[in-house]
């Protein structure tokens, strides 16, 4: 009953807000306008759109009004259309969704180290709902474009360092997270190069409760509970990183880009419980410590890309290739003081190689038509370590291939069809399997005014299981517990349609469905050994559908203030074998921020509800956590330095308990957990220095207004 008067609550706020916004003129365009700027300078008028829309392109202009009041580039997100952005986590979303990319001069590059960029590097931002080719699967792909006569340097130097006082995070845990590194950007006539060394730190600890029935054994297992200041499950881990670019424009229609990525890292996951083994035959019970120790050892992964963009006779040409390899070593054990242990130390090693090209052009000013082929190679070892003894060897070959054609028969209506091919080719030890899937995507849009648009797209489109779920092996996760891959398996299939309405330039509202055949689950079962019963998990093909219903509000409401208002319900239903299980949760979020520009501060008021919701045809796992959040940052040294602060509040609406129940044959379990109350009185401590110079720009004065 509480969600249906917050939910009435928002609606009623926009209906008020909307008419207010959209008769008001703002210091600046939102995101989706349509409107026309008209300067009239002595006898010269000079007319100029800030947004231009082509099929799912829309790509807005950065005005020196927009980059008002902004210190970074993420910044300007602010003022598009349909996307959310967190000013105190930096957080960006699309209509609600955090499954986007982020590029420069349409390459991929860290997403935070874009966003610390400086907003005067760049004149255009292109925003792409559901792309296609590489990347397909994504929500949207948010394009910053450098100014062709920009030149000059950036440097930053961050550090963040997140602080739970008292026992929240574990007895004498206090310090959390720590993120911290440099940037350094020199930009030099066709010449640009950046460098982007960082290293984060996290120890973060949670409790969970459960209780298992093994049916087939006649055992029962419960977990005692445990004070808050003494978790049962700690996370501690560190990375250290390196990006490298370098991007060369060797004429107005042709630019190269070479990157390269060094990542290395460790993480170490232990759980203590205390454990009651109960008899259910006898009613007998004992206890049982139990510890498990999961670490990632040696990890180094490297990454190199070569990308070309250009044009040739009319086309738009797009070319990448990227080799990554990955070499760690995991050891997971498990000792319980009932006598069982286990001790699963490997050796993992990957080579990926991925490239492909896309090719577009224009055709009468009211045609485009394009192709995209990609393909992906994979190759995956995996040993006993210090034993050598093959586990798994998994080759795969993946090509996705598809043409589309668009058609704009007026400025008010357009239409989009995509239409391929995923031919898929997995080995795995003496098992060998291709599939060939077919791919068509569909987009209709209708925008009757500035004020209004509708979209109604439709996607059918295949996707791959894991290696893990394909593995030839199995393994024991516990002492009744055995894990087996699946090399029969086919991959998931999905129909969806989305639609999509705009008013105002501000206010989104959207439904979506998806049904999904051949989904992937792991299915528990009854398994046999040497006159014994286990519980065999095994990954299995199943169907679901999805609904998921969003509202979504971001506008300026006053000179200085921002508003960003999201909520959504998400209902899934999960199917294997007969088995089936459905369930429906709300999520959203608000947020205030008001900036002052003449004291370079800004204040941000926030509030989040986060759903847990994971389906599948034996379990299901529910909960809602929530917090408010208060946000300080002050500019000083003319914009130079900025120092944060960021609170959380002891202040919940919900309770915060998540719940996992599983039902199956051979076992069933509840899982309870709490950790809603670790985050309360947290602090986000951080301090960011940006130095530039050299910025130089083409101008042109015109009866004294210049234009940049």
């Amino acid at each position: 009953m509480f969600f249906h008067k917050i939910i009435v609550s928002i609606i009623f706020a926009l209906a008020i807000l909307v008419p207010f916004n959209a008769s008001a003129s703002g210091e600046w365009l939102s995101g989706d306008s349509l409107a026309i700027d008209t300067l009239n300078l002595g006898e010269v008028q000079i007319t100029a759109s800030t947004v231009k829309r082509e099929g799912m392109k829309e790509s807005y202009m950065v005005t020196k009004a927009m980059r008002e009041g902004t210190h970074e580039a993420s910044e300007l997100l602010a003022r598009l259309n349909g996307i959310h952005y967190n000013y105190a986590s930096k957080e960006v979303k699309y209509l609600g969704s955090n499954n986007i990319v982020i590029l420069v001069d349409s390459v991929p590059k860290d997403a935070s180290y874009i966003k610390r960029l400086s907003p005067k590097r760049f004149d255009r931002i292109d925003v792409i709902s559901n792309p296609t080719g590489k990347y397909a699967g994504y929500d949207a792909v948010i394009n910053f474009h450098t100014r062709p006569t920009y030149q000059g340097y950036e440097f930053s130097a961050y550090t963040q360092q997140a602080i739970t006082p008292g026992d929240n995070n574990g007895k004498g845990k206090h310090y959390r997270k720590s993120n911290n590194g440099v940037d350094f950007t020199f930009t030099k006539e066709k010449l640009t190069f950046s460098v982007a060394p960082s290293f984060t730190y996290g120890n973060n600890n949670t409790s969970s409760e459960y209780i298992k029935d093994f049916p087939l054994n006649g055992w029962k297992e419960y977990t005692r509970a445990r004070e808050k200041s003494d978790p049962s499950n700690r996370l501690r881990q560190s990375q250290f990183a390196n990006n490298f670019w370098t991007d060369y424009r060797i004429n107005d229609n042709h630019s190269l880009s070479f990157s390269w990525y060094i990542g290395v890292n460790s993480s170490r996951t232990r759980e203590r419980q205390n454990i009651v083994m109960e008899n259910t035959m006898t009613g007998l019970t004992t206890d049982v410590d139990y510890s498990s120790d999961n670490r990632t050892r040696s990890y180094l992964e490297n990454n190199f890309g070569l990308y070309y963009r250009g044009t040739a006779k009319g086309w738009n040409v797009n070319v990448s290739a990227s080799y990554t390899t990955v070499a760690f070593n995991t050891l997971s054990s498990v000792i319980r003081s009932d006598g069982y242990s286990l001790n699963d130390p490997r050796h993992t090693n990957m080579g990926y190689l991925w490239t492909g090209a896309d090719v577009e052009r224009g055709l009468c000013d009211r045609w485009v038509i394009g192709a995209s082929d990609y393909v992906a190679c994979i190759d995956r070892k995996q040993t006993r370590l210090h034993t050598d003894t093959k586990l798994s060897d998994n080759s795969v070959i993946d090509n996705n291939f598809y043409v589309y054609a668009g058609f704009y028969p007026s400025d008010r209506l357009s239409a989009m069809v995509y239409a391929g091919s995923r031919v898929y080719h997995n080995s795995t030890g003496a098992v060998s399997k291709t599939d060939v899937m077919p791919r068509v995507t569909a987009h209709l849009t209708y925008r009757p005014s500035s004020k209004f648009m509708t979209r109604l797209s439709y996607y059918y489109f295949p996707s791959l299981p894991s290696i893990d779920n394909i593995a030839d092996y199995g393994y024991y996760t516990d002492s009744l517990i055995y894990q087996s891959g699946n090399p029969e398996l086919s991959g998931p299939r999905v129909n969806q349609v989305d639609l999509l309405l705009n008013f105002f330039n501000s206010l989104n509202i959207q439904a979506k469905y998806r049904r999904g055949a051949n989904d992937i689950y792991n299915i528990a079962g009854a398994g046999y050994r040497d006159d014994a019963a286990f519980v065999h998990n095994k990954y299995e093909n199943g169907t679901s559908d999805t609904w998921k219903f969003s509202i979504d509000y971001n506008q300026k409401i006053a000179k200085c203030i921002d508003v960003s208002v999201s909520a959504n319900v998400m209902g899934v239903r999960a199917e294997y074998n007969g088995m089936q299980n459905r369930k429906w949760l709300p999520e959203g979020s608000l947020m205030l921020s008001y900036y002052n520009p003449r004291y370079e501060f800004r204040a941000v008021a926030g509030y989040e509800l986060t759903r847990e919701l994971t389906v599948e045809p034996q379990t299901v796992s529910h909960g809602m956590t929530d917090g408010f959040s208060l946000y300080v940052e002050k500019y000083l040294c003319k914009g130079n330095l900025s120092l944060n602060l960021m609170y959380f509040p002891p202040l919940h609406i919900t309770d915060g308990e998540i719940k996992r129940r599983f039902v199956s044959p051979a076992m069933n379990s509840m899982y309870r957990s709490n950790n809603q109350f670790r985050s309360n009185n947290m602090l986000w401590i951080g301090a960011t220095i940006h130095l530039n110079g050299g910025n130089r720009v083409n101008k042109v004065n015109l009866n004294k207004y210049t234009l940049n």
